[in-house]
């Protein structure tokens, strides 16, 4: 995981400051899936309250992302506390929420936290520059395999003491 969101928080930051019209859950979820592959982040976005019906949480997870609800009886920011508490590697979390308790458990941890409205306008200059090109070749690091070495030499007539 490299991104959690408050998504009820974001949603609301992204209506106010966002150049979007007002986006409902699955258009901010695409929206966050977008960034999310561009930046090569696995984001983690999380409701408040039920999951809705299937066909919606599908399209809701498109992309590099995963959608998550804190059902009945919990709020969103327990989710959230509890997921910056667990976390293997908090330094390389960030963390989007407005709520002063979310984002001190995160800098408690470690974390970087950011604020709602400020990872929108990132967001937006994020979504803006083009995707990262395509990593490495494994074969730059590991060598030409035995048989392409073997080609090379003959080709250019290379004795191999």
């Amino acid at each position: 995981m490299h991104a959690l969101i408050d998504g009820n928080n974001l949603q609301y930051a992204a209506a106010e400051a966002g150049p979007w019209d007002e986006p409902g859950r699955v258009r901010l979820c695409h929206i966050l899936g977008e960034w999310g592959k561009k930046q090569n982040k696995l984001v983690v976005v999380v409701f408040d309250g039920a999951p809705p019906p299937p066909g919606v949480t599908a399209l809701m997870r498109q992309g590099s992302i995963e959608v998550r609800f804190s059902g009945p009886g919990r709020c969103a920011d327990d989710l959230l506390v509890e997921a910056i508490r667990v976390h293997s590697a908090p330094r390389r979390l960030v963390v989007v929420s407005s709520d002063r308790l979310i984002r001190a458990a995160a800098k408690r941890r470690g974390c970087r936290a950011v604020g709602s409205a400020a990872f929108v306008r990132e967001l937006v200059r994020g979504l803006r520059r083009p995707a990262p090109g395509p990593a490495e070749p494994p074969e730059k690091r590991s060598g030409p395999s035995p048989e392409d070495s073997e080609l090379w030499l003959r080709l250019f007539d290379a004795d191999e003491s």
